[in-house]
């Protein structure tokens, strides 16, 4: 009986009632649509600018942006990172404590997180030191441009990478073996090992105190693989002494903005006091990016070097270059202080896109992190250019204050106080205007 009479209820109900259910699961139906609909745009740019389109020349447009959740103020726009041609999706979660994303051309950050946070750069301390080791070797040389003797140096860095250019990894050709471009000659230098070197930590090449190998054959040595003798031979013989390598690191960090480094040796092995940060790793790495050799060094899969009188096959060990499309290197690392690193390169479309990623839990988890980080920038990078997701605060500024005293005050560089606010001339503080001060 009871479920007879259900019928009769519903029949005998107001008119009115039933009308306003019907126009309540009406309104829920097209609020799951218009989500729905704003989640789908969302990843589809070409409907996004063929919706807005539609919508600039629609009557209803207030009404549809209301339920599409489209604020029509500028201001609430550039508060919740909402753009007109489409809304920017959340980043991926990342397992990584500290992760920079940046556009190589332009050096704009697109996303940052804990990214001025000092951690262990573990090998990522490579790239600095094939920073300063080019460094040496150009203004020894008179340039780039000077050429080198052919198949007595470097087996590597002077020639030409098969398939190793802006658009993918490659490999290296042995000495002799293909077209002899200028290069260094300063990198044709033979290196002898030394005490230290020979008896250098952790993973070793099993260098012999005595032996010689050029300059740019240690050099693609220490980027290929991991351990510290190559580091060390090449530290002492371009600057007499670790000790001074290391001081000439340390300035080149800061002439490139890299302002909460300390580098105390020149492989990245775990000392106390021995840390960079998320922003100063990518600000080092497009800085070497900018030197042709080290691009063509970062970017090879394997190399043919000479090893007691013959070629030997090595093989980099940054698996990122074979698994990611469009990879273009740079360095993977790891040490047990600061977990699972890398700094990546890729292109994709036109855009060269560079990923650091700091202390990952395992190997696996910082491939994860760096490739997802990657296709997000990738997918939203003009989102990204207007609108990047960068953790950062407002601040009102007063009187005295400079971009020095705030950098002292927010351990922050002076660099990314200028990157975050435009700043063309940053000694013009105004009293009562308001900075953005990233954390």
């Amino acid at each position: 009986m009871r479920g007879a009479s259900r019928p009769i209820l519903m029949a005998r109900a107001p008119a009115t009632r039933r009308i306003a259910a019907a126009l309540g699961l009406a309104f829920v139906f097209v609020f799951a649509l218009a989500a729905g609909l704003q989640r789908f745009l969302a990843y589809s740019p070409v409907l996004a600018e063929k919706g807005e389109s539609l919508l600039a020349r629609s009557k209803f447009r207030g009404v549809i942006e209301r339920f599409l959740f489209l604020p029509q103020a500028a201001g609430d726009r550039r508060e919740q990172g909402l753009d007109r041609e489409r809304i920017l999706p959340p980043p991926p979660a990342l397992t990584a404590p500290s992760a920079v994303l940046l556009d190589v051309e332009s050096g704009k950050l697109l996303f940052a997180r804990k990214a001025f946070e000092r951690r262990p750069p573990g090998g990522l301390t490579k790239i600095v030191t094939a920073l300063v080791v080019f460094d040496w070797a150009h203004a020894g040389s008179g340039g780039a441009g000077t050429p080198g003797p052919a198949g007595d140096g470097p087996a590597v860095l002077g020639l030409r990478a098969s398939g190793a250019n802006r658009e993918g990894p490659g490999d290296l050709e042995k000495a002799g073996s293909g077209p002899q471009p200028t290069r260094p000659s300063r990198l044709a230098e033979a290196v002898r090992i030394g005490r230290a070197a020979a008896g250098a930590p952790g993973y070793s090449l099993r260098l012999e105190e005595g032996e010689e190998l050029s300059a740019g054959d240690l050099l693609a040595y220490m980027y290929f693989l991991p351990g510290s003798d190559a580091a060390v031979a090449l530290a002492e013989h371009v600057a007499g002494s670790t000790a001074g390598f290391v001081a000439r690191m340390n300035l080149s960090a800061v002439a490139h903005g890299a302002e909460q480094s300390a580098f105390k040796n020149p492989s990245g092995a775990d000392e106390p006091g021995h840390v960079s940060t998320a922003y100063d790793l990518a600000l080092l790495t497009r800085a070497a990016l900018e030197i042709p050799e080290f691009s063509r060094l970062a970017s090879a899969r394997r190399a043919a070097l000479l090893w007691r009188d013959r070629h030997r096959e090595v093989r980099n060990v940054n698996s990122f270059l074979w698994r990611y499309p469009g990879a273009l290197g740079v360095k993977s690392a790891y040490s047990p202080a600061g977990g699972y690193s890398i700094a990546a390169l890729a292109a994709r479309g036109g855009v060269r896109l560079l990923a650091v990623v700091l202390g990952a839990p395992t190997a696996r988890e910082r491939w994860l992190d760096v490739a997802s980080l990657l296709d997000y920038g990738f997918a939203h990078f003009r989102e990204l250019k207007r609108s990047p997701l960068l953790e950062k605060e407002r601040y009102r500024v007063s009187a005295g204050d400079t971009l020095s005293s705030l950098a002292r005050r927010f351990d922050v560089p002076i660099s990314a106080l200028r990157l975050f606010n435009d700043l063309s001339d940053p000694d013009q503080l105004k009293a009562g205007s308001e900075l953005w001060i990233p954390r």
